[in-house]
């Protein structure tokens, strides 16, 4: 199993369209329950660079806006397919995704 974290602006609509997305790559099922995600708030900030095109911010300045990370767990057979879901519908140029392999304990 792995554990995924993906970085995005705290839009309902936005945040809705990853889990789903997710979900339907086969991401966020446990046990009897289905698109199941955590979902904590804080802040982003980069520069965007002059050949950006960044969906929040502007180019060359300094940037903090409120963010929320989405936690989920998927299947090994399915990250991929969970990560390309997910930057299909993800409106930030550079989306940010992070992938941990879970480890079993008894």
């Amino acid at each position: 199993m792995y554990k995924f974290f993906v970085f995005a602006p705290r839009e309902e609509k936005v945040i809705r369209s990853i889990i789903d997305a997710a979900a339907e790559a086969g991401a966020g099922t446990i046990g009897k329950y289905k698109k199941c995600a955590f979902i904590s708030e804080g802040y982003g900030t980069w520069i965007a660079d002059n050949d950006a095109n960044p969906h929040v911010g502007s180019v060359g300045k300094i940037e903090k806006v409120e963010e929320v990370k989405i936690e989920m767990e998927c299947p090994d057979e399915v990250i991929q397919n969970v990560v390309d879901a997910i930057k299909k519908v993800h409106p930030y140029e550079e989306v940010v995704i992070d992938v941990f392999k879970m480890e079993k304990f008894e």
